[in-house]
């Protein structure tokens, strides 16, 4: 599938318009209006303390723990963020992520968060779409807030079916298309090249994932620091 990106020029009303785009201007269509998006202009806070909740599923729960999936350590080596919470949670999809991103996020009032959702989603057979309108309402709840986020591609995983792999493109094509056009201040970390066989995206590199899922104490390593100079713009 070719993915034809013009974030300076296509909003999401405009995608919205366009005929035979294909799947991921149907996925596109799943956003909400514009006027949230816009409110991302003030998502990137001025505090001197860069204060951080960890939003997600199961690679996200060992977050703040130093063990040997903690990425977030090799992301941010300096320690510039001061991490507010965990609210990784293993086995959930996005929608059970978006049911609690007001209360186990928002009202904590972090500076930054990193959403990262969607594996659990393709391993049960969800479809781009809804896990593409699980990730936006979730971007936009954060943006009204006024909170800036840091929106994750899914990483490499073991599909077994044709339709799983295109669910996992089209996701993080998504992603990497419409997360700074369209939530201004949004930063995307983007590992997954770095996380799989030949930079497919989509390949577990050996070594990193040996359940085909989680992150080893290598694959940790190599995830965080595919996000160090994502995790280093921040604030400069």
């Amino acid at each position: 599938m070719t993915v034809h990106a013009r974030p300076d020029r296509l909003t999401r009303r405009e995608l919205l318009a366009v005929a035979g785009a294909g799947v991921l201007a149907a996925v596109t269509g799943a956003c909400v209006p514009d006027d949230a998006a816009d409110s991302a202009a003030t998502a990137v806070p001025d505090d001197a303390t860069l204060t951080l909740v960890v939003l997600g599923d199961s690679l996200t729960h060992p977050l703040g723990t130093g063990g040997d999936a903690d990425w977030l350590r090799w992301a941010d080596p300096d320690r510039r963020f001061e991490l507010l919470a965990n609210a990784g949670i293993p086995g959930e999809r996005t929608d059970q992520v978006l049911a609690r991103v007001e209360r186990d996020v928002v009202a904590r009032r972090p500076a930054w968060v990193t959403v990262l959702a969607g594996t659990n989603d393709i391993s049960q057979n969800v479809r781009a779409e809804p896990i593409v309108f699980n990730l936006s309402r979730v971007y936009d709840a954060l943006a009204s807030a006024g909170i800036g986020f840091v929106a994750i591609t899914v990483p490499p995983l073991v599909m077994m079916t044709p339709e799983k792999v295109t669910t996992h493109q089209t996701v993080n094509a998504w992603l990497r298309e419409r997360v700074e056009a369209d939530w201004p201040g949004a930063v995307l970390g983007d590992w997954s090249a770095a996380l799989s066989v030949g930079g497919d995206g989509i390949s577990p590199a050996p070594g990193m994932f040996p359940d085909g899922v989680h992150f080893s104490a290598a694959g940790a390593q190599a995830a965080g620091a595919a996000l160090a100079p994502t995790f280093a713009a921040i604030g400069e």
